[in-house]
């Protein structure tokens, strides 16, 4: 219901608003989605190396032995990391040649800040699953066992400490874009308590 009243209010703004009047909103998106498309650039690099030292080292070190199972989480963790940062970088270049309407804008704005809030969560409990699978590892007297689990345990820590970081620092890289345009933005609209108009430079 609130989505259509929005919309229904705006409706105003989209069939008044000429193409070069969006150019505010046309720049804005592009550099969103040059931050997005940047940020899967650092993710799929860094699934990448991890990929190529974890299968080498898996390789190079003794099954059972704890950097065995360290490197193997790595490579298999980040066959995952690859998966998500390849097509979102893809649907990122696809969208800087995409033109949104003002409520894309601001629905593009709060899918990529929730985004990486709800990611920002989930690091914390893969951080925590890496603390728990240590501790469970002590439980074992079999040492290739306990090797495992505090192997799996430690990459965990690593893999998804990288990725709180990561999704910290793209929740305060979009948060602050946001913050330095917004008044720009919101300039470009007017309010008269009961509508809103799009501000058409020339016309009154």
């Amino acid at each position: 219901m609130k989505k259509t009243l929005f919309s229904l209010l705006l409706f105003p703004i989209l069939f008044n608003a000429q193409a070069q009047d969006m150019e505010v909103f046309n720049n804005y998106n592009r550099e969103l989605n040059t931050h997005s498309l940047n940020g899967m650039i650092a993710l799929g690099s860094w699934a990448t190396g991890n990929l190529i030292a974890g299968t080498a080292g898996a390789l190079t070190t003794k099954p059972g032995s704890m950097m065995f199972s360290f490197h193997l989480m790595n490579a298999s963790w980040n066959v995952v990391n690859l998966g998500i940062a390849l097509p979102a970088y893809f649907g990122a270049r696809k969208r800087l040649k995409k033109q949104y309407d003002i409520p894309g804008t601001f629905k593009l704005q709060r899918q990529q800040e929730t985004l990486y809030l709800i990611n920002a969560g989930l690091d914390v409990l893969y951080v925590g699953s890496g603390v728990f699978l240590q501790e469970f590892g002590n439980r074992y007297s079999n040492q290739n066992v306990k090797n495992s689990f505090k192997g799996m345990g430690y990459s965990l820590i690593m893999q998804g400490g990288f990725l709180l970081i990561f999704d910290a620092v793209m929740f305060g890289v979009h948060k602050s874009h946001w913050n330095k345009n917004r008044a720009k933005i919101w300039e470009q609209l007017e309010f008269n308590g009961t509508s809103i108009k799009w501000n058409i430079p020339g016309k009154k």
